[in-house]
């Protein structure tokens, strides 16, 4: 499909649809071009317009009416969700993760660039960015505090990835969206993000570690904790709803502990607690490559956490029914908050091994620790 930079589109339902709760945008005309001799899409199309006939060369995405930058028609365009229940710091961690691939890609694949795709510049990856996340964490220095149910979050966040197989260079965008914490008690939100599911490639499992009932009691006889809600319930209702979707769970599945910092830096409180992997900062930091087995030290160590905290059924839950999954520690922040929201220094901890593990089981040629 081309979109028409010149005719207006009175009624575009499916571009209406998409932005619903923005008012003052404007569709333009969405048509799909003539096919070539040997029925391949032409690189340009000449509008059908009665009153027009210029030609265009902006490819629309025929599901909303979207611009589409033309590598996006041409490449895989791998969605990588982020879900988590609320209070798991989803926003803190988008904010931190997003941050760090823009400085730290190019240590283990290539570039990663925002792409500017939207009917208005507000709505552009890379004001969007700033404005909503960026700004407030890392200038202002106040934690995102969670997710509204804002019209702005239907504008997903999409970035290109470029790395490099020999030397040809690979493509691929990953889009995120940051919506309201999914509600793991009703039984109706769950089945619509799963649904949503079913269209990604790989997926990042965000978990309150403050939602293990142990971890919880044990930091509560020093912070004032607020109410939690146990992760086996999250789990729970998450994968008995998944059940209903084949081949969603044969996918990548990274089970991310988020704020693994309090467990990790309070020595006094988890003295039995010693997590393999996690005494240091992601290997290609520093070591300019991504090594697997740093990943599958991490897992075990959390394993082995989990297990401390009375967890092992969950453990062959996931063993039994995940075929492609691996367990992950984190910290956007990189310690506690203050009573107000506030953190003195934004100091992330591992947010980038799940995405790049993810990126590495679908086959993006990230740079991978010698032989």
């Amino acid at each position: 499909m081309f979109k028409c930079r010149v005719c207006v589109e009175e009624g575009d339902e499916l571009f209406q649809k998409h932005w619903e709760g923005h008012t003052g945008l404007t569709a333009h005309k969405v048509f799909a071009p003539k096919r070539g001799l040997l029925g391949g899409v032409p690189s340009v199309a000449k509008c059908p317009g009665k009153r027009c006939g210029k030609e265009s060369a902006t490819i629309a995405c025929p599901k909303c009416h979207n611009e589409l930058e033309q590598d996006m028609a041409d490449s895989r365009c791998r969605i990588i969700s982020i879900i988590g229940a609320k209070s798991s710091g989803k926003t803190n961690y988008i904010t931190a993760l997003v941050d760090q691939m823009k400085g730290q890609f190019y240590n283990v694949a290539g570039s990663f660039i925002d792409v500017k795709i939207g009917p208005v510049s507000r709505f552009y990856t890379d004001e969007r960015y700033r404005e909503d996340f960026y700004k407030p964490l890392y200038e202002k220095k106040k934690a995102h505090e969670g997710t509204s149910n804002s019209a702005m979050n239907n504008v997903p966040l999409i970035y290109r990835c470029i790395g490099y197989r020999g030397k040809k260079q690979v493509l691929n965008y990953l889009v995120f969206y940051d919506t309201a914490g999914e509600n793991f008690h009703d039984p109706k939100m769950i089945d619509k993000h799963v649904k949503f599911l079913k269209n990604s490639d790989g997926f990042i499992f965000l978990i309150d570690t403050f939602g293990l009932p142990e971890v919880h009691k044990r930091l509560s006889t020093k912070y004032n904790m607020p109410p939690f809600m146990p992760f086996d319930t999250i789990y729970g209702g998450f994968t008995t709803k998944l059940k209903e979707y084949p081949g969603v769970k044969d996918k990548p599945f990274a089970f991310v502990f988020a704020k693994i910092d309090a467990v990790c830096k309070d020595p006094e409180l988890f003295p039995d607690i010693d997590i393999a992997g996690m005494n240091s900062n992601s290997a290609f930091l520093h070591n300019e490559y991504f090594d697997r087995d740093d990943v599958e030290n991490v897992h075990m160590g959390m394993t082995s956490i989990l297990t401390a905290m009375g967890h092992k059924q969950l453990l062959r839950n996931l063993e039994d029914y995940y075929t492609d999954y691996k367990l992950f520690g984190v910290s956007a922040l990189g310690g506690m908050p203050a009573s107000n929201g506030t953190i003195s220094d934004v100091e992330p901890f591992r947010v980038m091994d799940p995405i790049v593990w993810i990126l590495d089981r679908l086959n993006f040629p990230i740079k991978t620790k010698p032989e």
